[in-house]
C-alpha cells in the first residue's frame, strides 16, 4: 500500500496531467485568439516545467540528506578521535612529570 505521501504526489501527478489535457483544448480551433493560443503555450510550459523541477527536487532530497548525515557522523567521528587524542597527551604528559 502507498504511503499518504506517495498518494499525495501522485494526485499531484494527476493533476497536473489533467490541466495540461485542458489546455491542450486551447491550441485547436476551439480558441479563435491566436495570442491567446501563444500565452498558453508559455503556461503548459510553465505547468510542465514545475512539475519536472518537483520530483528531480523529491529525488535529490534522498542523497542530500544521506550525504549531510554522512558527513555528521564523520564530524562526530573526528571530534572523538580529537577528545582521545588530548585525552592520551594529558596521560602521557601527566607520567613524565
Amino acid at each position: 500500500m502507498p504511503t499518504k505521501y506517495e498518494q499525495r504526489l501522485e494526485i499531484f501527478d494527476n493533476l497536473t496531467i489533467l490541466g495540461l489535457t485542458y489546455i491542450l483544448l486551447c491550441f485547436t480551433e476551439f480558441a479563435f485568439d491566436p495570442v491567446a493560443r501563444y500565452k498558453m503555450g508559455f503556461v503548459m510550459i510553465i505547468i510542465v516545467i514545475q512539475n519536472v523541477a518537483i520530483h528531480i527536487g523529491l529525488i535529490s532530497l534522498d542523497p542530500i540528506m544521506r550525504i549531510k548525515e554522512m558527513f555528521k557522523n564523520r564530524y562526530a567521528y573526528w571530534r572523538r578521535a580529537k577528545e582521545w587524542l588530548t585525552r592520551l597527551k594529558d596521560k602521557r604528559e601527566k607520567n613524565i612529570f
